[in-house]
């Protein structure tokens, strides 16, 4: 027996409610303030019974722990005749980004007359319907030219590295700090016959060539890493942060004060922000 569990959560715990669940591998979908109030919907697929309650009882306790508030509310539907794996795509619809199209299966996208990206995130992130991950291909297919050179920092599923890729890119290096994120990097970069590098951060070495960078991770991670995939790189053009939710922009954009750094461009999706930063500009 599969079940759906509905997690209910404030918007304050969004964030923290997101890395447990992507921690722990689960297969779950986000639906922004579904309610007249600023709250947040997670939709679980769990195929374990005993896994499943023992979890989201841990769930409720880490947020009440960690968190500023307890979760608003968790109830649990049975799927019925479904495959589990399958029924977190009834979620998704094709992503359209300029001259990009973005689907989860070469049939649902084929009528488009587009660049097609595939992808089947798995349990990694980034199948193209988070705000951030569109705000991201959003903001490439307005900036990205042919013939730069890429480093996808937190790659996730490898949707935007592909996505480089298939608008010309010299060469892409995609990056993330999890096994199980790289595997599905390397198979979405199969299956649509790209030339991505994918590796996991203990095996990556940074050039110091890139044009075009992106970080759609965290505003910690993203704070944490930023001179790392910043300094030093002498062709730099365009770096592309996206992750920043509502209640972390002021963070954010505190961060890029004190560096002396004002964004460019700043596309905004259901609460969720992508910021462009230019490097170099040519006066």
């Amino acid at each position: 027996m599969q079940y759906l569990v509905k997690i209910l959560t404030n918007n304050a715990e969004l964030e923290l409610v997101e890395d447990f669940l992507n921690f722990k591998g689960y297969i779950f979908s986000i639906e922004l303030f579904p309610g007249e109030h600023k709250d947040t919907l997670f939709n679980v697929y769990s195929g374990d019974v005993e896994t499943n309650n023992s979890e989201f009882s841990a769930i409720v306790e880490f947020v009440v722990e960690n968190g500023k508030q307890e979760l608003l509310d968790v109830s649990k539907d049975i799927l019925q005749d479904k495959d589990w794996q399958e029924a977190w795509k009834i979620h998704f619809v094709p992503i359209v980004a300029g001259r990009l199209v973005v689907g989860i299966s070469e049939e649902e996208i084929k009528d488009f007359d587009k660049i097609k990206v595939v992808i089947d995130p798995g349990m990694a992130f980034g199948n193209g319907s988070h705000p951030t991950t569109k705000g991201c291909l959003i903001q490439i297919d307005k900036y990205f030219k042919a013939k730069m050179r890429v480093l996808d920092f937190g790659a996730g599923s490898g949707v935007l590295a592909i996505a480089c890729d298939k608008l010309g890119a010299s060469y892409v290096d995609a990056m993330d700090n999890d096994e199980v994120a790289v595997e599905a990097c390397k198979r979405n970069v199969s299956r649509n016959n790209s030339n991505v590098n994918s590796y996991l951060s203990g095996d990556f070495v940074i050039k110091d060539d890139y044009e075009f960078v992106i970080a759609n991770i965290t505003v910690d991670v993203i704070i944490q890493f930023f001179n790392y995939f910043t300094e030093g790189q002498k062709k730099l053009k365009y770096v592309l942060l996206s992750g920043i939710s509502d209640f972390r922009k002021a963070q954010m954009d505190l961060f890029l004060h004190t560096e002396g750094i004002v964004p460019d461009d700043i596309y905004e999706d259901d609460g969720w922000y992508t910021y462009l930063l230019t490097y170099n500009k040519e006066k």
